[in-house]
């Protein structure tokens, strides 16, 4: 049968004047270098007084306007730098922590790979209207829990003695400066072992990789920006795949896997919120989770915990969680067989429920490096058997394939169901953002039954 795919009429550009602010440390961009923020700080606190009004009616002119609470986030910084309480008064203040500030254009190059979920706040809308959220990165400080730096710890193997002493030194909301104080302060005997400097550098590297970010209430949306924090997302935080989930229990809360990139190696990360004002950050831990491209099931099925993931680098597969953060491998799914799928398969974002099964999309990569959007229904009762699956793509790229900074591509991170109809954000060439949708009916009743 022949499928009607629309075209919402909606699209999404980047925009290079949107910029955020973010913590500076001058040296640090630079590889192999190291800050040089204690001569920086001494230098802005050896200014003459004249000399700092000046720079304080100047940033007050240049940015007063443009950041948000300029004097606050400046504090923040300082206090980042310099150890407070401190007798600086509210020039001086100011000044470091703006000499520690940079704008970002988080839309300098592009916007693509879009993923949506339905926003906590439904007040106030009209019938058969549906207020959503699109994933954005944000800003936040980290901060982590005794707990979840063990089990970190934990994730890469039995707890080393050195670990073991590190962590009966810390508080229950240990700092980077706590661990590193008490990295400092291990007797001289567990650094003659052979691996020792192997062992403190795990402790770095666990506790880079559990944060939060945490915004005021009154922040906008759209300036709730996540910018790297840890060494492993270093050169990127990609293709954040959201979902609303529903626990047995019935509690909510909304989660997203995203793909951790350090120039090198990829892995993938945990978002977990309640409000989407304050995020937690964890590591996942387990063989799914050393590839791209996590999905989580909205609810548990039969108890488990359950995601989509790429196990073997070129299908859809499934995994098994207890916790949310050790995942186990479960086996293939679906293992490309069209042109259009030949190089590789993967999800385009959390499976969605609906009577027939649980609707999936997913991307296909074919001849010419060409990224297409297709589709599967997995049993509901037993995720790990595909029923139906559509044959030929239900999204492909435009017509020319030059369409964009990538050509060749069409790519989601996922999709809403609402009142019948699948609305699905599309990336364009890793350039832009379109929208389309699809009756589910039509779309279920195109698929072709697979045979268990």
């Amino acid at each position: 049968m022949s499928l009607e795919v629309r075209d919402a009429e909606v699209e999404l550009r980047a925009d290079p004047a949107r910029v955020v602010v973010d913590l500076f440390l001058p040296g640090e961009s630079t590889p192999g270098a190291t800050s040089r923020t204690e001569q920086v700080v001494a230098r802005v606190l050896s200014l003459p007084r004249e000399a700092l009004d000046a720079e304080v009616v100047r940033l007050g002119q240049s940015f007063g306007r443009r950041i948000a609470r300029l004097p606050e986030r400046a504090r923040a910084n300082a206090e980042k730098v310099l150890p407070l309480p401190t007798s600086l008064d509210a020039a001086q203040l100011l000044v470091l922590g703006a000499t520690f500030m940079a704008e970002y254009a988080v839309e300098g190059a592009a916007v693509c790979n879009p993923s949506v979920v339905v926003a906590p706040d439904q007040q106030g809308l009209g019938a058969g209207r549906l207020r959503v959220l699109r994933s954005l990165r944000s800003i936040g400080d980290a901060s982590w829990g005794l707990d979840e730096l063990q089990r970190a710890l934990e994730h890469d193997g039995p707890l080393t003695e050195v670990a073991q002493s590190v962590l009966q030194k810390l508080s229950p909301r240990p700092d980077a400066i706590e661990v590193e104080a008490a990295i400092a302060a291990l007797a001289s005997e567990f650094f003659q072992h052979y691996d020792s400097a192997s062992r403190v550098e795990a402790i770095r590297r666990a506790v880079r990789s559990v944060y939060d970010a945490v915004f005021a209430a009154d922040t906008a949306l759209s300036r709730r920006v996540l910018l790297p924090v840890s060494a492993d997302e270093r050169h990127g935080m990609e293709d954040v795949r959201f979902v609303r989930f529903v626990d047995d229990d019935g509690t909510v809360d909304y989660r997203a896997s995203y793909t951790a990139y350090n120039g090198h190696a990829i892995s993938s990360r945990l978002i977990t919120t309640l409000d989407f004002v304050r995020f937690s950050i964890r590591r996942l831990t387990g063989a799914p989770a050393r590839t791209k491209g996590m999905a989580f099931f909205p609810r548990r099925v039969d108890g488990r915990l359950l995601a989509l993931t790429r196990s073997d680098g070129e299908s859809v597969s499934l995994a098994t969680s207890d916790d949310g953060t050790h995942w186990n491998d479960e086996g293939l799914v679906h293992v490309p067989s069209e042109p259009w799928e030949i190089v590789q398969s993967g999800n385009c974002g959390s499976p969605i429920e609906t009577g027939r099964g649980w609707l999936t999309l997913i991307h296909g990569v074919g001849p010419v490096r060409r990224y297409s959007i297709g589709a599967l229904l997995l049993d509901l009762d037993d995720p790990s058997q595909v029923i139906g699956r559509l044959v030929a793509p239900l999204l492909e790229p435009p017509g020319s394939g030059h369409d964009g900074y990538v050509p060749n591509v069409v790519y989601t991170c996922g999709a809403v169901l609402q009142e019948g109809t699948l609305w699905i954000p599309y990336g364009v060439g890793d350039d832009h953002i379109r929208v389309a949708s699809v009756r589910v009916d039509e779309l279920l009743d195109a698929m072709v039954p697979v045979p268990h």
